[in-house]
């Protein structure tokens, strides 16, 4: 097979985590596989060799583009992996679908894709959700954000299953930061440095930074948000009621966590 070389100098280029090495693999590789019928299917005329190595390649390229922090290839690869995790095939399942079809549904969370997120979800059945690891960690988190329960948001890069989730729970972790700051605004005019740094578990130098992002003002030892005093916003009880709800569950976070 002439792409088989290229694919085992891939899985050491990987294993090795050269990154340079496995973007120029990747590259040729690409050009390989096009000349592959590898679309998975009942009918398809592959032999199990050809699809389990377009599977490995492709399965190498979806980590590789976490490691490198390139969302718009991790799609393009992701969305051609699907077609052999979601189809039926002659292959034995691949021992890297569960932990990558778990990476995908944090991705679709971290980027507020929660329609797409759901229909991910729908196909995967009742028992691997309720007791897969790499799956339980990105619906255990939308679960705490639908319920305001932020601090497990907060803490759960303490807890990966997977190294290569670090990535979209740092997004999920900046938005969801940034959600609670715009919550903060339409329903306080001020908070303490204090109250900010354990609402949003930050060190006092990234409250700082993030404050100041915001173009919040510090006077009299409080963060103030409206520029112009005389503009007054009365914040509805909604949000008072789900500000003050997440300011209580900070408050608490020893006793919670």
């Amino acid at each position: 097979m002439p792409i088989l070389q290229d694919y085992e100098s891939l899985k050491s280029a990987w294993k090795k985590k050269s990154l340079t090495d496995c973007d120029n693999l990747l590259k040729m590789l690409k050009v390989g596989l096009a000349d592959l019928i590898f679309v998975p299917s009942e009918t398809t005329k592959c032999s199990d060799q050809e699809l389990k190595l377009a599977r490995d390649i492709l399965e190498i390229g979806v980590q590789w583009s976490v490691e490198m922090k390139d969302i718009d290839s991790f799609q393009r690869y992701m969305a051609q992996l699907k077609c052999f995790y979601n189809e039926k095939t002659q292959l034995e399942e691949s021992p890297k679908k569960w932990e990558l079809i778990g990476l995908h549904l944090l991705y679709l969370l971290s980027t507020a894709e929660l329609a797409d997120f759901h229909m991910e979800l729908a196909l995967i059945d009742h028992k691997t959700i309720e007791e897969n690891v790499y799956i339980k960690h990105p619906v255990k988190l939308e679960q705490s954000l639908i319920e305001g329960r932020y601090n497990k948001v907060f803490t759960a890069k303490d807890d990966l299953p997977s190294p290569l989730y670090r990535l979209f729970t740092d997004n999920l972790l900046k938005t969801t930061r940034v959600q609670v700051g715009s919550c903060i605004e339409s329903s306080f005019e001020s908070i303490s440095p204090a109250e900010l740094t354990k609402l949003l578990r930050f060190s006092s130098a990234e409250a700082t930074g993030f404050a100041n992002k915001r173009k919040w003002k510090l006077e009299n030892g409080r963060y103030r948000f409206q520029a112009d005093s005389s503009i007054s916003v009365k914040p509805t009880l909604a949000s008072l009621d789900v500000a003050e709800k997440t300011i209580a569950y900070a408050k608490q976070l020893e006793m919670i966590v």
